[in-house]
C-alpha cells in the first residue's frame, strides 16, 4: 500500500500494537462471556482471560512510553513500512516474519493436526 501512494505524497505505516496498560477492563460494564455456540467454548476460561487483561497484564506496556516511542518511529526522516509497539509486539513481529517463511501446505497441515 505504500508504494501505491507515495506518488501522492501519502506516506502509509501499518501500527501494531501489542499489550497496554489500560483501564478498558476495570471500566467495563457487562459480564465478559462467549456465546453459546461459539467454537472457543472449549477455551473460554483462557479467552475470558486475555479480554479481561488477566493473560496480558504482565507484559503490558505503559501508555506514556508506547506513545513516546511511536511518535519517535513516526517522527523519523524515513520511518518503517510497519511500527510493532507495546507488550509482546517484538515477539508477536519475529513470530510472524517465521511464519512467512514456512511453507503454507505445512501451516496448513498443523492446523489440522490441532483441530484433530
Amino acid at each position: 500500500m505504500l508504494a501505491r501512494f507515495s506518488p501522492l505524497g501519502i506516506c502509509v505505516i501499518d501500527l501494531k500494537t501489542g499489550s497496554l496498560d489500560s483501564n478498558f477492563g476495570p471500566n467495563r460494564t457487562n459480564e465478559i462471556d462467549l456465546p453459546a455456540g461459539s467454537p472457543y467454548q472449549p477455551i473460554k476460561h483462557e479467552v475470558i482471560n486475555v479480554i479481561a487483561g488477566a493473560a496480558t497484564e504482565e507484559y503490558a506496556e505503559d501508555q506514556d512510553t508506547w506513545a513516546k516511542s511511536v511518535v519517535e518511529d513516526l517522527l523519523k526522516k524515513d520511518p518503517p513500512y510497519e511500527v510493532w509497539r507495546g507488550g509482546m509486539a517484538g515477539t508477536i513481529s519475529i513470530t510472524s516474519k517465521i511464519e512467512d517463511v514456512l511453507p503454507t501446505g505445512l501451516q496448513d497441515k498443523q492446523l489440522e493436526a490441532w483441530r484433530s
